[in-house]
């Protein structure tokens, strides 16, 4: 009766302990909070995160939609997106914000820069949509990809490429894409050009196109939210197989058990050869832990 009275005790005590751990990693904080930040910036960013919020990403766990914009008019008509983050108000009072000019963007970006900062500190992975031949959206893209990874943030940014025939913003996103590489963000092009190309695409109307590109975008945060989440429930039960084993209570299969993978968050980025849409490698590995 005694053995069993102490036996009875030391689970009690290695479960109290298994809570701490738990809740000193703040395990289930994480779980309940929206740590995936999903960012439409600038106008055609915006709309694109009102179409995915429409698709499903209202439903996602753990899932935030931000559209940051300076022109004011255009973030007003957006009703499809958790926050509406207007910046650069005290620079220039033109309803259109910055207006196409990507050194007033900047300008705009800069003087909202503590409030952007505040944004990205409420999550650990972040996720940025915009078109990277613009004003706004491109430079929004590449300033918040700075902030995140100094924050220590897990960073995706995908930037939408002009077609080819629009040879001035083509040249202005090949230089948008060399300085979005230069932040160590993982970087994801997605190519308008493909709509072209693909002959599937080809043959669809404009609109139907572009939604199969959204229709792509979504699934990438889908498999990004889902393995989240699945590293949550990995690290969980890391710490409780730490914990059992350090306690050296004889269960009779200890002997057989191996170390459950490490808890971390990897990030899939890699895009189905059927997408026909350009993408990085898969930079998972090199992304933070959390």
């Amino acid at each position: 009766m005694k053995e069993k009275k102490e036996e009875m005790l030391k689970k009690e005590a290695l479960l109290a302990e298994i809570k701490e751990i738990i809740d000193s990693k703040g395990y289930l904080d994480i779980a309940k909070n929206k740590i995936i930040g999903v960012y439409g910036l600038g106008g055609a960013g915006g709309n694109i995160l009102a179409e995915l919020y429409k698709m499903g990403l209202k439903d996602m766990k753990n899932v935030e939609t931000i559209a940051i914009n300076t022109d004011e008019r255009v973030l007003e008509k957006l009703k499809d997106v958790d926050k509406r983050v207007l910046i650069g108000k005290s620079i220039t009072e033109h309803p259109r914000g910055a207006n196409g000019n990507p050194d007033l963007a900047l300008k705009m970006i800069k003087a909202a820069e503590e409030s952007l900062e505040v944004l990205a500190k409420q999550h650990k992975i972040m996720i940025l949509i915009a078109p990277s031949g613009g004003a706004s959206g491109s430079e929004l893209m590449i300033f918040l990809s700075k902030i995140g990874m100094e924050l220590g943030n897990a960073v995706i940014a995908m930037p939408i490429l002009p077609f080819t025939a629009e040879i001035g913003r083509r040249a202005m996103s090949n230089r948008v894409l060399k300085r979005l590489e230069a932040t160590g963000a993982v970087v994801v092009p997605l190519d308008n050009e493909s709509l072209v190309k693909d002959e599937r695409l080809r043959n669809m109307s404009i609109d139907k196109a572009f939604g199969a590109l959204n229709r792509i975008i979504f699934r990438k945060i889908k498999e990004i939210q889902d393995n989240t989440l699945d590293n949550i429930i990995e690290g969980i039960v890391e710490e409780m197989y730490r914990k059992l084993m350090e306690s050296r209570m004889d269960f009779e299969d200890n002997d057989r058990m191996s170390p459950p993978p490490s808890s971390r968050i990897v990030v899939p980025v890699r895009a189905e050869s059927s997408d026909s849409i350009t993408a990085s490698e898969d930079y998972g590995e090199n992304l933070p832990s959390i």
